[in-house]
């Protein structure tokens, strides 16, 4: 195993001090453990993560992307992670019927043993399942949560529709609910204020957000040509980069990106740092609901950054009044949270 011991602050002895109260949780996104996040990295990577004073560590079967298990495998890897740690896990979303009973109950051994028996906080179906009955797919959670897998049950990129149906069917046959959904959610990808937010608030539901600042658009690094570029998260080779070119891709969503950047600059704040703090401080979500914002990274100096952003606290207004102005250029073309 490889010690955590000189990157970790233990609680009792953490002095890390907030330049104000979060209103956000903030949750480890590692989907980068594994791939761009290798050897030493790691335990400096989840050091700096508690040392800034958080604990939820999100994780999935599928990571990273092309090596599926591999980060789950890195993290059961680290010494100590589960005296600090509250780990999260995804049932790999991709395959035939992928939330059928079997691949539940096959796909949380699998985990637990990557990850050297960790417990888990949440356990989620990474995506929806066509293939599977509702009825099956509910079932199969609640079997596995009232038999001690693991404490709360998640789901990951359902519409509102399928949020909908899955409820119903807990609801009419007993089965453990759903607690959290994850969906992206951003400055630009924020459609869902008006349908997906009040359903899960109606059914004490929480939010966690993941590409809270819309997989780099905000950086200035982004443009038309990235795609091209195989080693690019953006890559249209990968499944992801596919993705991010479809929902980011056209010239409203660049234009507002460029206006946003240009005056947060003028208070010495940088893009990605802006989209960040938007959400963790400006949006709907809130702590009150239980929301929270995944934040992840390529390296451990990224990674620090973006802690940094969160701990700067609220924005300027003119920044958030200039979030606010764009948000209807960008409406028409914004992606939706779900997949």
């Amino acid at each position: 195993m490889t010690a955590l011991s000189s990157h970790i602050i233990h609680p009792k002895s953490h002095q890390h001090t907030m330049s104000t109260t979060k209103p956000l949780k903030i949750v480890l996104g590692t989907v980068s453990i594994g791939d761009k996040v290798t050897g030493p990295e790691v335990p400096a990577f989840l050091g700096e993560f508690q040392q800034h004073g958080h604990v939820e560590i999100d994780t999935a079967a599928a990571y990273p992307p092309g090596k599926p298990g591999v980060t789950e495998r890195v993290l059961g890897e680290q010494s100590g992670l589960s005296n600090w740690a509250q780990i999260s896990a995804k049932l790999m979303g991709f395959g035939e019927a992928p939330n059928s009973t079997e691949k539940v109950r096959e796909g949380i051994e699998a985990s637990r043993e990557r990850l050297n028996g960790a417990d888990f906080d949440l356990y989620y179906f990474h995506l929806p399942d066509k293939d599977t009955p509702m009825e099956e797919q509910a079932a199969a959670m609640d079997e596995a949560c009232k038999a001690g897998n693991f404490k709360r049950f998640g789901i990951s990129n359902f519409s509102p529709v399928q949020v909908k149906e899955l409820l119903e069917v807990a609801e009419r046959k007993g089965y453990v609910k759903p607690s959290v959904l994850q969906v992206q959610y951003n400055l630009f990808s924020r459609r869902g204020d008006e349908d997906l937010l009040p359903l899960l608030r109606k059914h004490g539901m929480s939010l966690y957000a993941y590409s809270p600042a819309a997989a780099g658009m905000l950086s200035g690094k982004v443009n038309r040509d990235v795609a091209d570029d195989t080693e690019s998260r953006w890559s249209k080779e990968s499944f992801g980069g596919q993705l991010y070119v479809a929902h980011y891709h056209n010239d409203p969503i660049f234009d507002a990106s460029r206006a946003i950047r240009e005056v947060a600059a003028k208070h010495d704040i940088k893009g990605h740092a802006a989209g960040i703090r938007w959400v963790v401080y400006h949006s709907p979500l809130s702590n009150e609901h239980g929301d929270a914002a995944i934040l992840g990274a390529s390296s451990v100096e990224q990674l620090k950054e973006n802690l940094e952003a969160v701990d700067a606290g609220r924005l300027p207004d003119e920044v958030v009044k200039t979030i606010e102005d764009v948000w209807p250029t960008v409406k028409e073309v914004a992606p939706w949270s779900w997949l």
